[in-house]
């Protein structure tokens, strides 16, 4: 029996529809392709027949871009399992920052914000500051993300990102802004 629930069983988040469409696929290493979809509510349970025994990861999909599943869920069935099992949904979250004092104008920056899990499917976003320095990223996933400060000329040029040790790392939650600094880089080719 699955559940939708709120994460950590918080009041449900305004962004988040009241029932999902979720996809059950095998996480076992078997040379079959199981794949099962259901529709799941907060409101009452749903029971998801003909499974097999094993481990199972469940996803939810179509929730809107406000809202997202907040962490990977995964039951093994061939042990007990709580009923009912919750997969759990948040509010997105974002990042509220300024870019600290430097000798090149606002203009002249753009915020690199790569997810920390980054792939060829995951692209990077860039957000350019306001006058007083301002930037914001909003409805993120929540977790782990890298962002720096790049001259926004050199990118015509070059990669964004030269040097990706040289990111700043953040934590979004669900939910509520990360709220933080970033120092201008000192030369071309910089990032922080």
């Amino acid at each position: 029996s699955l559940v939708l629930r709120a994460q950590g069983g918080k009041d449900f988040p305004a962004a988040c529809p009241q029932s999902a469409k979720i996809s059950v696929s095998t996480a076992e290493p078997w040379a079959l392709l199981l794949q099962s979809s259901a529709e799941i509510s907060a409101s009452k349970q749903t029971a998801i027949p003909n499974l097999p025994p094993g481990r199972l990861r469940i996803t939810a999909g179509d929730l809107g871009p406000g809202c997202y599943q907040t962490g990977d869920a995964v039951v093994d069935l061939s042990d007990n399992v709580p009923q009912p099992f919750a997969v759990e949904v948040g509010a997105a979250g974002s990042i509220e920052g300024t870019l600290g004092k430097g000798a090149a104008p606002t203009a002249s920056y753009a915020v690199v914000l790569l997810d920390s899990d980054s792939s060829p499917e995951n692209a990077s976003q860039l957000a350019y500051p306001d006058a007083e320095g301002r930037f914001v990223f909003a409805s993120l996933k929540p977790g782990r993300y890298r962002i720096a400060a790049v001259l926004a000329a050199e990118g015509q040029r070059s990669r964004w990102v030269k040097d990706f040790s040289g990111m700043k790392e953040i934590d979004v939650h669900a939910g509520a802004p990360a709220v933080m600094e970033l120092a201008r880089p000192a030369s071309e080719g910089g990032a922080q």
